[in-house]
Parts: C-alpha cells; sequence; structure tokens
C-alpha cells in the first residue's frame, strides 16, 4: 500500500473480477481493477523477459518488487524458484563456486518456497528436491 506501506492490497470482493481493491491494513488506499490489472500485466511482462539464467535480473525483480508483490505472490514465488534451480547449477554459481553468502541465500530461498510445496505436493515430490 502506498499509503502505510503494506503490501496488502487486497479485491473487495474476491469472486467479482471487477472490484476495486483496497488496503486491508489502512483501508486509506484504493484502485480500480483495470490499474491492478496492468500493473500485474507490466510485472509479468517484466517477470518474462528476464534471462532463464541469468542470477542478477531474478535477484533484481524480486529487490525491486518485493515491497509491492508479497512474498507468495505467484510472480515473486516464480522468480524465487527459478532461483532456487540456478543457485548451484547455472553457470558461475555451480555449487562448488558458490560462497557461503549464497548457500544461504540459496537455502532460505527453498525454506521460503518449502510452506507452498507442502500444500501443493505434501510428501516427497520433485519439486523438494532443490
Amino acid at each position: 500500500c502506498p499509503k502505510c506501506g503494506e503490501a496488502r492490497v487486497l479485491p473487495t470482493d474476491p469472486l467479482d473480477e471487477a472490484s476495486a481493491w483496497e488496503c486491508v491494513a489502512c483501508a486509506q488506499y484504493s484502485a480500480n481493477a483495470a490499474s491492478v490489472d496492468l500493473l500485474l500485466r507490466r510485472l509479468g511482462d517484466q517477470a518474462e523477459a528476464i534471462d532463464a539464467n541469468d542470477v542478477h535480473e531474478f535477484e533484481a525483480f524480486i529487490t525491486k518488487h518485493e515491497k509491492l508483490l508479497p512474498p507468495c505472490h505467484y510472480l515473486m514465488l516464480g522468480a524465487k524458484h527459478s532461483l532456487c534451480q540456478l543457485y548451484g547449477k547455472a553457470a558461475e554459481y555451480l555449487i562448488s563456486d558458490l560462497s557461503d553468502d549464497m548457500l544461504r541465500r540459496k537455502r532460505d530461498l527453498c525454506q521460503q518456497l518449502l510452506p507452498l510445496i507442502d500444500l501443493l505436493e505434501p510428501g516427497l515430490s520433485r519439486l523438494r528436491g532443490y
């Protein structure tokens, strides 16, 4: 929310795609559905434009939008999932080349994704293997 700083702007009627969006923390900010849709399309275009092997671009996307998008937003989850795969496998980011900070970053990203993976694919699954 631009007014209170919370990233909690949600539709007032989640079952109506044309409903207004409002901050659930302060209720002092609202946006129409068309504005939110346009913003999400633009952010989606930015995410899709990231080179699939570029760690820096994914990290920059997360940093740039972490105050706008909640941690569980599909665009953030997609970027985090990509980073989980890249740290340890991408050129210049092979597991043997990762610094302690990079290893911690990979661990933190994986830990952020695990609760969602537990909901979507409980038990052992391919997604848990990063």
